[in-house]
């Protein structure tokens, strides 16, 4: 008995230092995004013009989206690589369908586009036992050759002109994407947190042996995240579609870098079954911030790709530090 108890306050220490180390983590990365707009701010004074914090958040908010999308089977502790490939293959599918169907039946079509392709990468995953990395790279290389295939490498202009004029409109003063995206991050807050398939999903990352002896349906569980991700990813591709008024089979190509990149930054852990709906919205904005601070200093887009990088290398030692096990040479000790 006395042996059960010193255990049990021992799992409880630990889930308060978790808890605390998370709560750190999320004030270091607000005071560096505070310190860090308040210096570009003082070099350029663009940046905080009303017409460029429009343009963030409108910025942000697709990186918001994708990052979420992300966040699913990151929890799991996947990857979706496939990413890209979904938001051109839903960008073009849509475009094309737009035409000929309807508005409100190719954006339900193109929908369904994501969700089917994340269900396949579930499958894959769960029912053969193939790398996620493996699996979603090849399906994204899919989907993004179908895509230029049906697009014949170029743009597709057929999105009605009257379907873009939503992403630029205001919803009680905010602009109409930036309510899509909290939408989107409150429904998948109540499904991770409310929901039974959420407890799975975290439960299926943090072990999933246990999850499978505690009956959890790790197979299931595995598919309904990566479906997950797959809609949620297809609802930012519209997105981007209806900013860019046309479908692209190459616009978005390399969402899963800056998706993950936020995602992580935002404190989801690779190793599985920890991260919350507010942090990875936190580190979107974040790396949203950055990008539009370096565009208005005129730093060269390829130095720029060197920053996300140093930044995504900064955020995966952090979280390696945070949750990771103790190795050495590879090994754990």
């Amino acid at each position: 008995m006395h042996n059960s108890a010193a255990s049990d306050r021992r799992v409880e220490h630990r889930a308060e230092g978790a808890v605390k180390g998370r709560e750190l983590y999320r004030l270091i990365l607000l005071g560096l995004a505070v310190v860090g707009v308040a210096v570009v701010g003082f070099i350029q004074p663009l940046f905080f013009t009303p017409a460029n914090l429009i343009n963030l958040a409108r910025q942000a908010t697709l990186i918001v989206i994708f990052a979420l999308a992300q966040m699913v089977p990151i929890l799991t502790r996947g990857l979706d690589l496939s990413q890209g490939g979904v938001v051109v293959a839903t960008s073009v599918a849509f475009a094309l369908l737009a035409g000929s169907l309807g508005t409100a039946t190719a954006l339900m079509l193109a929908l369904f586009v994501g969700l089917v392709a994340g269900a396949v990468n579930g499958l894959l995953i769960a029912g053969i036992g193939i790398s996620p990395l493996v699996v979603t790279l090849g399906v994204g290389s899919i989907l993004q050759g179908m895509a230029l295939v049906a697009a014949n490498g170029q743009p597709i202009s057929t999105v009605p002109a009257n379907f873009s004029k939503p992403f630029y409109a205001n919803v009680a003063g905010i602009p109409s994407p930036v309510v899509i995206a909290i939408l989107v991050g409150f429904i998948l807050w109540l499904a991770l947190e409310k929901m039974l398939v959420g407890r799975r999903v975290v439960a299926v990352g943090s072990n999933e042996r246990a999850a499978f002896l505690s009956g959890i349906p790790v197979r299931a569980t595995l598919i309904v995240a990566y479906a997950m991700s797959g809609f949620i990813t297809s609802i930012g591709s519209v997105l981007l579609s209806a900013r860019i008024s046309s479908g692209h089979p190459t616009a978005g190509s390399d969402t899963a870098l800056q998706a993950i990149a936020a995602a992580v930054i935002g404190g989801v852990s690779l190793y599985g079954g920890r991260g919350s709906v507010l942090g990875v919205a936190t580190g979107a904005v974040f790396l949203a911030s950055v990008a539009n601070a370096l565009n208005l200093l005129n730093v060269s887009s390829f130095l720029q790709l060197v920053a996300v990088g140093v930044i995504i290398i900064i955020a995966v030692i952090a979280d390696r530090f945070r949750h990771g096990p103790k190795t050495h040479i590879g090994q754990p000790i």
